[in-house]
Order: C-alpha cells, then sequence, then structure tokens
C-alpha cells in the first residue's frame, strides 16, 4: 500500500457528527435480528481516561446500513445509563475503510490502571466461554 501524497497535522478536538445522510433503516428490507459482531468487524482502545471503539463492515453494500444504525444514542442505548452518565461521545466516519469510530471522553474514569488495587485484591476471575465440542464451560484462572 503506497503512502498517502498528503499529511496534514490535525487539531486535538476533531468535530464530531451524526451520519451525514443517514438512510432510513426501514429502506433495507425485512430486519433479522443477529449479534452485532455477526455482521461488524469492531476494535476498541484507550489513552488514558478516554475509550474508543470502531465499527467496520465486509461491504459497500453494509456501509450505508451501518452509518444509519450506529449513532452516539444508539451507542447511548447499547452502553446503558450506568456506563454513559451522559459522558461526551465524539463520532465520525471512514468510508474509505467502511468504519463508523466513536471516541468516548472520560469513559474510565482516571485511566485503566486506576483499579489496579481491587484487581490485585481478587484471588480468581471466571472465563466463560464455549469449548472445541460446542459446550459451555467455565474457566477459573487463578492468581
Amino acid at each position: 500500500m503506497p503512502l498517502a501524497p498528503k499529511f496534514r497535522t490535525y487539531d486535538r478536538q476533531q468535530p464530531t457528527y451524526e451520519t451525514k445522510n443517514p438512510v432510513p433503516l426501514g429502506s433495507f428490507g425485512p430486519a433479522v435480528r443477529l449479534p452485532l459482531g455477526r455482521i461488524v468487524l469492531g476494535r476498541s482502545g484507550a489513552k488514558c481516561s478516554d475509550c474508543n471503539a470502531g465499527f467496520f463492515v465486509h461491504h459497500d453494500n453494509e456501509w450505508d446500513w451501518l452509518g444509519g444504525f450506529l449513532t452516539v444514542a444508539k451507542i447511548r442505548e447499547l452502553l446503558g445509563f450506568e456506563e454513559d452518565k451522559g459522558r461526551l461521545i465524539d463520532q465520525f466516519e471512514m468510508p474509505n475503510i467502511r468504519a463508523v469510530h466513536f471516541l468516548l471522553h472520560d469513559h474510565l474514569d482516571r485511566g485503566y490502571d486506576a483499579c489496579m488495587a481491587v484487581v490485585r485484591r481478587t484471588n480468581c476471575h471466571d472465563v466463560g466461554g464455549v469449548g472445541d465440542d460446542g459446550k459451555k464451560e467455565k474457566t477459573q484462572i487463578n492468581k
């Protein structure tokens, strides 16, 4: 992949916006309820107390749906009041890679390591999953 022909320095605080031309979700035909991960790829990260999440679709014909479906309001709904608490959420799109990205300001309180004292006192964690045989299993990880 060649390097970008032009480089630009961006302001620290980028403008946030909802999808510029949302397509009504009903225009895509009958809906089928599926886990979001069956249709959309995702990635997340954190810098200090800020958290970011990007969502990508596989195909061009899914791009308009993603932009109409994943909005700041939908992210707030998915988070629920306990996690959202009205904090600032920025949204922007990257159409060339079919992605909608969200930056959740101060979502992680003081950062990922602010809860290390609690983690150190924890003796074990239960991790649920599905085994190779397709059956649910529970694994205990001792520290």
